[in-house]
């Protein structure tokens, strides 16, 4: 065995903070007991639990036994009480709280329910893998409402419930699409089966999808929602109405929502060329209209809109536009726009709002939000706000300005989208901002954008009693409720973005990274999944292993970490195969490629892996950023990462298990280009696997020459012996190892320069 492997011993946690089991009935591996109590600790003998495996009563204690072989979601409703959503796993006791419908004054309490990312296009119609959602036009929903068959009776568990629809809805023809625009979304009216079930009352808008069918799209999407008795707002056929908010009357007041996108095109068309930029001898056949000058002669000598005839180019036309538009009138601005924007000149310029004389998005704007918030009326209110950067694990600086300046207008509560991602949440002014909680329905593949979550909060009158993070993964692109540690994953990866140390902001190489700065106050999730605004922080003292490792409990973050000391983070975080998912299915192994008949397949929670059975991988790739944090100049603030693969293995006799690392380059800075993916290295490695008993913990270091200038890699695994025989694997990790700059870091493992070493961090667990 070379010095990048080694056999390590047996992963053992070591809990930073722990808690006492609250006493009564034992759950049992194929039961989950819970306690329902209300908001004073009383229990409620007469509480309902209902999930995938039916009806369960409470008995005099308030004590439900829940019978169940998997994991199962639903609801649990009291007399009296709010219906709250619940995902249970065998063995689980746990207590929960229900809210009394009416406070102790009598006062009214709302429930709400608010989603992220929702379309139903591309991929579900037109699938390109076996065993991921379909779409069926013409069925009249129900394969929709399949999709969110999971997800739908714990969404539907509120007054209102709320999403961002990332889609034009209808029957859309490709010659009114948007000219130019990279993306382009469009589900067919199906999708309103999937929103119906889920309950939604009020979708928005004001996303930068909105318009892709132009205004035939906003009417059709508009027109689609309506007639199921869905709210639609943030987008319009003009301004006006794209800036109506939507009002929803529930017993305890009225619930306005205001949607909003700081996204209108504008950045894509400054990277437009000019004539003063060097033209390419052969571009893209899609983009050769970037480069074709077009004769052009606007207005006449000393009036604002003059542009004497040559030859320009779109970057150019863009430029002269920007110039000359605000000395022009409404009017006018939108004529000009409209010319400028005809077939044979320019019609690829982007503009994705309600503005110069066209419907789009509600854009969010600094000087108005006062005078919108103003004007609403009674009851809650919700601001939504499409903004920040796609996949970065931090809010930026602007959508982080944008929350607060609608809270300290009047808003109840903000919630972002658009990264894909979970960006975790903050508190200000005693009000809560939901970053981005990532997709809710959606068909993207890679892997950072499927943990997610929804956000349930529940005010009494506009004073916030409860707010709660119900985590999910889309697998398959289904969104399932998850427990355990799909769970806990999610958790973690909220929390991990509130801490960041910095917002997100563009590096000078156009690519997004975390500069540090200012912050808010981190509202964290707790193992309850409640969001709360303070954390007891631990001074913890750790022994090494003679590796000179030492291994976290799960969902752990460190600071003030000894020089000597990395810390571990895994990348891959999806790598135990026990069945967290609520899906009604028991299987495990979540988001890794397993064949329905034969091959590689979950046995017992583990990864049962035979010499015949070939490559085995998770369904996506993992990115692997070279920084993550910088300084206001751009400059790297945490060093250079190293990696290694930790995992359990057993097998019945010697060995070897094959780890193969796919190195990709990828560049997705041009918004005018699609990504681009390059694969630019293939390492094979291997590792003795000794015959043993009992699982027996392994390590491999990746060398560094693998993932040399990559920016994401493919893991895949393979067991290789002279007859057939089978490994099982299980908490398969991809640890990332870096100094910590500075901040708050989760911690799955740490590594100190000497064995048996004492290492003393400062840790909070939420």
């Amino acid at each position: 065995m070379d010095a990048s492997t080694r056999r390590v011993a047996a992963a053992v946690a070591v809990a930073l903070i722990t808690g006492a089991c609250a006493a009564g009935p034992t759950a049992g591996p194929s039961r989950a007991i819970v306690r329902v109590v209300d908001e004073t600790g009383r229990p409620l003998h007469d509480a309902v639990v209902e999930v995938q495996t039916g009806r369960f009563v409470a008995d005099e204690r308030g004590v439900v036994r829940v019978e169940l072989a998997g994991p199962v979601s639903g609801t649990i409703t009291g007399e009296g009480m709010l219906t709250e959503p619940v995902v249970l796993g065998p063995g689980d006791d746990v207590e929960i709280r229900l809210w009394a419908r009416r406070g102790s004054d009598g006062t009214v309490r709302t429930a709400l329910h608010l989603g992220g990312d929702v379309m139903m296009g591309r991929r579900y119609l037109q699938p390109i893998r076996p065993d991921t959602a379909r779409l069926l036009v013409g069925d009249g929903g129900a394969s929709a409402r399949r999709v969110v068959e999971d997800l739908a009776p714990l969404f539907a568990a509120a007054d209102v419930s709320v999403v961002n629809l990332e889609t034009v809805v209808g029957e859309v023809r490709p010659e009114e699409a948007l000219p130019g625009k990279r993306f382009l979304l469009d589900s067919p009216p199906e999708i309103v089966g999937a929103l119906t079930a889920m309950g939604v009352d009020v979708a928005v808008g004001g996303n930068n999808h909105a318009y892709d069918w132009g205004d035939a799209g906003v009417l059709a999407t508009a027109t689609n929602l309506e007639t199921a008795g869905i709210a639609f707002t943030g987008a319009g056929l003009d301004e006006g109405s794209a800036r109506r908010p939507a009002r929803v009357r529930t017993p305890g007041g009225w619930v306005t929502i205001l949607s909003y996108t700081t996204l209108d095109g504008d950045y894509v068309n400054d990277q437009l060329p000019t004539s003063a930029d060097p033209i390419p001898e052969d571009p893209a056949e899609d983009l050769r209209w970037m480069f074709r000058p077009r004769l052009l002669e606007y207005g006449r000598p000393g009036e604002t809109a003059w542009l004497r005839a040559g030859r320009y180019l779109p970057g150019d036309a863009w430029r002269w536009f920007q110039e000359v538009e605000g000395a022009l009138g409404v009017v006018e601005a939108a004529r000009v726009w409209r010319e400028l924007t005809a077939e044979g000149l320019f019609p690829q310029l982007q503009d994705w709002v309600a503005r110069r004389g066209h419907g789009g998005a509600a854009a969010f704007s600094f000087a108005t939000i006062g005078d919108d918030l103003a004007g609403v009326g009674e009851g809650l209110t919700v601001v939504e706000l499409h903004s920040g950067f796609q996949y970065s694990a931090s809010a930026s600086r602007r959508v982080r300005r944008a929350a607060r300046a609608a809270i300290d207008a009047g808003a109840d509560l903000v919630v972002a989208h658009h990264p894909h991602v979970l960006q975790g949440f903050e508190w200000y002014g005693g009000r809560l901002i939901a970053h981005s909680l990532g997709n809710l329905v959606f068909d993207q593949d890679l892997g950072v954008t499927f943990p997610a979550g929804f956000l349930r909060v529940v005010f009494e009158g506009d004073r916030l009693l409860d707010a709660r993070l119900v985590p999910l993964v889309i697998d398959g692109y289904r969104p399932v409720p998850v427990t355990g540690a799909g769970a806990a994953r999610v958790r973690t990866l909220a929390n991990g973005a509130a801490l960041m140390p910095g917002s997100a902001a563009r590096l000078d190489d156009g690519r997004v990274g975390i500069v540090v700065g200012e912050t808010g106050s981190p509202g964290l999730v707790a193992s309850d999944g409640r969001i709360v605004d303070r954390v007891e922080r631990r001074v913890v003292t750790m022994l090494t292993g003679p590796d000179g490792i030492v291994e976290v409990e799960p969902g752990t973050f460190v600071s003030v970490v000894p020089s000597t000391v990395e810390v571990g983070r895994d990348l891959l975080g999806w790598g135990w195969f026990d069945d967290t998912e609520a899906d009604g299915v028991e299987a495990g192994g979540a988001l890794w490629n397993l064949g329905p008949d034969g091959g590689p397949r979950v046995v017992d929670g583990a990864l049962r892996l035979t010499t015949r059975d070939g490559w085995v991988r998770p369904v996506a790739r993992i990115p692997i950023p070279r920084h993550r944090l910088f300084d206001q100049d751009g400059t790297p603030l945490d060093g250079a990462p190293r990696y290694s693969l930790r995992f359990q293995a057993r097998a019945p006799i010697d060995l070897d298990l094959a780890i193969r690392v796919d190195a990709y380059q990828v560049d997705d800075t041009d918004p005018w280009r699609p990504p681009t993916s390059r694969l630019t290295g293939r390492t094979e490695l291997r590792l003795p696997v000794g015959a043993a008993a009992e699982p027996e913990g392994y390590e491999v270091e990746i060398p560094e020459a693998a993932v040399e200038g990559a920016d994401a890699i493919m893991l895949s695994l393979r067991a290789e012996a002279r007859r057939s025989v089978a490994v099982t694997l299980d908490d398969v990790r991809l640890l990332e190892w870096r100094r910590p700059p500075v901040g708050w870091v989760p911690a799955d493992a740490l590594r100190s320069v000497e064995p048996f070493a004492e290492v003393r961090v400062t840790a909070l667990r939420p």
